[in-house]
C-alpha cells in the first residue's frame, strides 16, 4: 500500500489524512461523562432550564454559550454531545489557524495542509483535551488564533489581523480565565521585537484596539463582581493559588516532569521528529521565524512551568506552538521520511479506532456498577416507587455530576435537579458523605467514588 506514495499524489494523501483525523475525533463522543464535564453539564442544563445564560457558572460562559446553541440547533438529547462538539469544532477550528500561519510563514508546499494534520495528530489533541467536553479547547482554539493573528499583524503590518486578535483575545476570556492575556501580551511583545513592528502597534487605530482588548472582563466583572464570592475574584484566585506553600521534593519533580511530559503528550509524532532531528535528518536548521515560536512557546510554558500548583492542563493553548515547531521540521524531510510519517500518522489513526471501540469504554464505562446512566436510571426508579420523585444534590463530586446530569436528561427538562437549600425537607438527597440524621436508600460507588442517595424527612 504505501509503495504506491509517490510525488505527484502525496499532496492528497496530506488531505485524506486531516479528514480522517477530523472525523476520527468524533469516534469517542458517545463515551459517559469524564470527570469535569458532568460540572459542565449540569450547569449547562440549568441554564436552559431556566433561560438563564450569565449568572449560572463563576467562570465567562462561552463555552456553554456554544454547547447550548449546538443543543437548540442540533435538537440533541444526550447531553455529551453538544459539550464534545464545542470541542470538536474548536480543535479544527484551531487546526485551521496552524495551516494558515503555515502557508503565510513557512511559504512551502503543503505547509498548511501539513500544520493542520500535525496539530490534530498530537496525541494530546486526537486522544484527550481535543474532543473532550471541557472548556480546554475552545480556550486553545481562541488563544492560539488570537496569538496567531497577532504574528501575522506584525510580520506583514495589517491593521486586519490584530483587529482579529483583538476579538479572538476577548472570546478566549470569556471561555475561560483571564490568563488568556500573558498569553497575547507576550506574543505581542516578541512578535513586536522580532519584526520591528513597535511603530505599527503605536499608530493610533491600534492603540484603540489594544485598549478594547480588555473590554470582555472588564465588562465581565462589572456585571458579576458582588461580594468576596464574586466571579472576578475567583478568577484571579485561580491565578493565585498556582503559587501557594510549597513541598520542596514535590515541586523538584514538578520541575523536571513537566518538560518530559509535555513531549510525550504530544507523541508519536514528537518522537518521530527528535529521532530525525537525531539522525540528522533534516538538519536542525533554525531561522529567525523557528526561534521566535520557539521562545513565544518557552517564554509562555515558564510560568506554568515554575508554578508549584499548575498542571499540564493549564499549558494546552501552548499545543498550537508545537504542532507549528513539529511542521516546520516535517516540511524539512525528505520523500522517504515523509513517507514513514504518514506511516506512523495511519497506525495512530488505527490506534484511536481501539482506544474508542475498547480501551476507553473499559476504562469509563465497565460495568453497570461503574455505570452513570445505570445508577440515574436506578435512583429514578427507586424515587418514583417511592412516590415522591423530588430530587436534590448536595453532594460536589464528579460522580454525583455526572448522576444529576442523566438523571436530568432522563426526566423532563422542568424537574432538574437542583442543589439541596437548607430549609428542604421530605426530598431525595445525593451526597458525598452519608448522612446521619436521613434515612439512607442506597449506596453507589462508580470508581471508588461514594454517592449516597438518602430521604431527607
Amino acid at each position: 500500500m504505501f509503495s504506491k506514495i509517490t510525488p505527484l499524489n502525496i499532496q492528497w494523501i496530506w488531505y485524506v489524512l486531516t479528514a480522517i483525523a477530523c472525523a476520527f475525533m468524533l469516534l469517542p463522543i458517545g463515551i459517559q461523562l469524564i470527570g469535569e464535564e458532568s460540572v459542565y453539564a449540569v450547569i449547562l442544563q440549568n441554564m436552559i432550564e431556566k433561560n438563564n445564560y450569565g449568572d449560572a457558572f463563576y467562570r465567562p460562559p462561552l463555552f456553554l454559550w456554544a454547547s447550548a446553541s449546538l443543543s437548540h440547533l442540533l435538537n440533541l438529547s444526550s447531553i455529551e454531545l453538544p459539550l464534545r462538539l464545542a470541542s470538536i469544532i474548536s480543535s479544527i477550528c484551531a487546526a485551521m489557524f496552524a495551516a494558515i500561519f503555515a502557508h503565510k510563514v513557512f511559504k512551502q508546499d503543503n505547509a498548511g495542509i501539513i500544520a493542520a494534520l500535525i496539530f490534530l495528530m498530537l496525541g494530546e489533541i486526537q486522544f484527550w483535551y481535543g474532543w473532550l467536553g471541557y472548556a480546554d479547547a475552545m480556550f486553545l482554539f481562541f488563544i492560539f488564533s488570537a496569538m496567531v493573528s497577532t504574528w501575522l499583524a506584525a510580520q506583514f503590518k495589517q491593521v486586519r489581523w490584530y483587529a482579529l486578535a483583538i476579538l479572538l483575545i476577548n472570546a478566549a476570556f470569556l471561555t475561560k480565565a483571564l490568563t488568556a492575556y500573558v498569553f497575547f501580551a507576550s506574543t505581542l511583545i516578541i512578535t513586536a521585537w522580532g519584526f520591528h513592528s513597535w511603530r505599527f502597534f503605536l499608530k493610533p487605530i491600534n492603540i484603540i484596539l489594544s485598549v478594547l482588548s480588555i473590554a470582555a472582563p472588564i465588562i465581565w466583572m462589572q456585571v458579576h463582581n458582588s461580594g468576596s464570592n464574586a466571579s472576578s475574584n475567583q478568577l484571579i484566585q485561580d491565578i493565585v493559588i498556582r503559587f501557594n506553600s510549597i513541598d520542596v521534593i514535590a515541586y523538584i519533580k514538578h520541575l523536571i516532569t513537566t518538560p518530559l511530559e509535555f513531549f510525550l503528550r504530544m507523541m508519536p509524532l514528537s518522537f518521530l521528529v527528535a529521532w530525525f532531528i537525531f539522525r540528522k535528518q533534516p538538519a536542525p536548521t533554525q531561522n529567525k521565524e523557528i526561534r521566535l515560536i520557539a521562545l513565544i512557546l518557552l517564554i509562555n510554558a515558564l510560568p506554568y512551568w515554575l508554578a508549584p500548583f499548575s498542571s499540564m492542563r493549564h499549558i494546552v493553548p501552548l499545543y498550537g506552538w508545537a504542532s507549528l515547531l513539529l511542521s516546520y521540521y516535517f516540511l524539512q524531510l525528505n520523500f522517504q521520511a515523509k513517507k514513514i510519517a504518514i506511516i506512523t500518522i495511519v497506525i495512530t489513526l488505527f490506534l484511536k479506532i481501539i482506544f474508542s471501540i475498547w480501551v476507553l469504554p473499559f476504562l469509563k464505562e465497565r460495568d453497570d456498577s461503574h455505570s452513570f446512566k445505570h445508577i440515574a436510571s436506578d435512583v429514578i426508579q427507586i424515587t418514583q416507587a417511592q412516590g415522591l420523585s423530588t430530587i436534590r444534590r448536595k453532594s460536589e463530586t464528579f460522580a454525583a455530576y455526572a448522576i444529576t446530569a442523566y438523571i436530568n436528561e432522563m426526566r423532563p427538562r422542568s424537574s432538574v435537579i437542583q442543589v439541596l437549600q437548607n430549609d428542604e425537607h421530605h426530598v431525595y438527597v445525593l451526597e458525598f458523605t452519608q448522612p446521619a440524621n436521613a434515612k439512607l436508600i442506597k449506596t453507589y460507588t462508580p470508581f471508588n467514588s461514594p454517592v449516597y442517595l438518602y430521604y431527607l424527612e
